[in-house]
């Protein structure tokens, strides 16, 4: 991961896609129990707690406006593709 911070140091960071291959590493490398259950439900609720998603301004990210955006379903059929695609119940 590459920052501005010249003394960053992101080596520690473990994305979410990579968090059980990290925990199934680290319970093959400690075996034995350090932490007893109960300390380890407050931990994992401070986790939790925590937790704040990172906020994406995805329209600005890739430089669209909310026009740019089509809503609807579109059309299945390869030589309509129409969107949205109209309903008609029945």
């Amino acid at each position: 991961m590459k920052s501005n911070h010249a003394h960053a140091d992101f080596s520690k960071i473990c994305k979410g896609r990579e968090v059980l291959n990290k925990i199934e590493n680290l319970e093959k490398q400690f075996p034995q129990e350090k932490v007893d259950k109960k300390a380890l439900n407050k931990m994992a609720k401070l986790i939790l707690s925590q937790h704040s998603p990172k906020s994406i301004k995805i329209l600005a990210e890739y430089k669209l406006s909310k026009n740019d955006i089509q809503s609807g379903v579109c059309c299945p059929n390869e030589n309509c593709l129409h969107i949205p695609m109209n309903y008609k119940r029945g």
